[in-house]
């Protein structure tokens, strides 16, 4: 008799285990549901999925003329920072380079006088006339 009453408790504790199991699922279940809606009646209105496909389409458009619309102005600003940059460093270069030209031939001419002077190092000096 024991292991007939042995037999009928197991499959009801496996019953009783699985139960609580469904029980304990389905608790997370709806807490996790319960959360999800608490969470997304704090959400604004601009943040909530579109429901349709035509708000989907209707969402995506919006998305890129505000894209459109924000390329656009970049494109503006940085042509006019791009000529507005462009056109003192043309002014500099024009102007550095007669400077350029001047330095080269100061340079050439200390170089020159300073091979001169070498050649003579550690020469007798010329006898003078």
């Amino acid at each position: 008799m024991a292991d007939a009453k042995r037999g009928a408790k197991e499959p009801m504790s496996e019953l009783t285990f699985v139960e609580t199991w469904r029980q304990r699922i389905d608790s997370e279940i709806s807490s996790q549901v319960r959360f999800a809606s608490e969470w997304g009646s704090l959400e604004s209105d601009s943040s909530r999925l579109p429901e349709t496909l035509e708000e989907q389409i209707e969402q995506k458009r919006a998305e890129i003329a505000a894209l459109r619309a924000r390329l656009g102005s970049d494109a503006a600003a940085l042509s006019t920072t791009t000529g507005a940059m462009q056109r003192p460093a043309d002014t500099t270069l024009e102007k550095l380079t007669p400077f350029e030209t001047e330095l080269d031939k100061k340079l050439k001419t200390v170089a020159g006088t300073h091979t001169r002077r070498g050649a003579t190092r550690g020469a007798k000096p010329a006898a003078k006339r």
